[in-house]
């Protein structure tokens, strides 16, 4: 599985549709997983989500994201979990752990409703360094 996460600095990025970076973690037998960091500057929404498809992306970790780009993602297949923040590690640990909608990973002024399609956000770092 590929699983994209937007980012500035170590952090989920606030809105996904302006974002021009992002974090893909692929997942392997054992639970091994290979992160890479790509730029991710395509002009349009129709761009971006081909872009996701073509790199093999099925779930995005993210921040706020416009209606028709998370509508977009989720018809192309990606499973899309929105209005997340925080550190890129808490992030995943939560989403690998079954905890992404603890509400300490909620976006302040997430829209009501869209916890399930969207998941919820990062909360503080917990020890170590930068992600990359």
């Amino acid at each position: 599985m590929l699983i994209a996460i937007p980012v500035t600095n170590d952090a989920v990025s606030t809105v996904f549709d302006f974002s021009e970076s992002l974090i893909l973690v692929a997942t392997g037998a054992g639970g091994r997983k290979e992160y890479s960091r790509i730029p991710f500057r395509e002009p349009t929404i129709m761009d971006k989500t081909r872009r996701l498809n073509q790199i093999g992306v099925s779930v995005i970790l993210c921040g706020a994201v416009s209606r028709p780009f998370g509508r977009m993602m989720e018809m192309s297949g990606i499973r899309v979990f929105s209005h997340l923040r925080g550190p890129v590690t808490s992030v995943l640990q939560a989403y690998e752990s079954g905890r992404i909608t603890d509400p300490v990973f909620a976006l302040p002024g997430r829209p009501a409703g869209r916890g399930r399609r969207g998941g919820r956000g990062g909360g503080r770092r917990r020890g170590g360094g930068p992600f990359f």
